[in-house]
């Protein structure tokens, strides 16, 4: 009844990593979750992942937090007159229900600016995906040299290794 669920709201886990997470609940999964690794002093890299929309109504990320970064948008990589251009999306990122977004190289991706820190090879970084319907979803990114070639998830196959 009411009040059960007024009690279940009163003992969630403290933190933001708490694993029923509102934008979990409603079916949003993130996978393949890779920051582009920098040379020291770099200040842009980008940020790349897989975003499954389970749920039944559409979900659109709208923001990205991060301590390691001042300034973070989401872009786009698109063709204009020929020529590749890199376009911030102002209204986010539309995840429709039962869609998968990926987030690769070439294509759609966070752009982190100001980097306060150098992003090392196999360094797992937490980033917050701000959502307009569920709120913040905690992410874990992996650092990695090449990202969206599987290289962190190991392409050969053998998956023994699970990080």
């Amino acid at each position: 009844g009411f009040y059960g669920l007024l009690a279940a709201i009163f003992v969630l886990p403290g933190g933001a990593f708490a694993a029923d997470n509102a934008c979990q609940q409603q079916g949003l999964h993130i996978a393949e979750a890779e920051i582009r690794a920098t040379p020291p002093k770099a200040p842009v890299t980008g940020g790349y992942l897989h975003i499954h929309n389970k749920g039944n109504m559409a979900q659109r990320l709208i923001s990205v937090h991060a301590d390691f970064s001042h300034h973070i948008e989401l872009h786009e990589m698109k063709q204009q007159d020929g020529v590749m251009k890199m376009a911030p999306l102002p209204n986010g990122i539309t995840i429709d229900a039962g869609e998968m977004i990926q987030l690769k190289p070439g294509g759609l991706h966070i752009m982190f600016m100001h980097l306060t820190e150098q992003l090392v090879p196999s360094q797992m970084q937490k980033v917050t995906l701000m959502f307009d319907g569920c709120g913040a979803l905690p992410a874990t990114f992996m650092v990695v040299k090449n990202p969206g070639n599987g290289d962190a998830h190991s392409a050969s196959g053998t998956h023994k290794h699970q990080h």
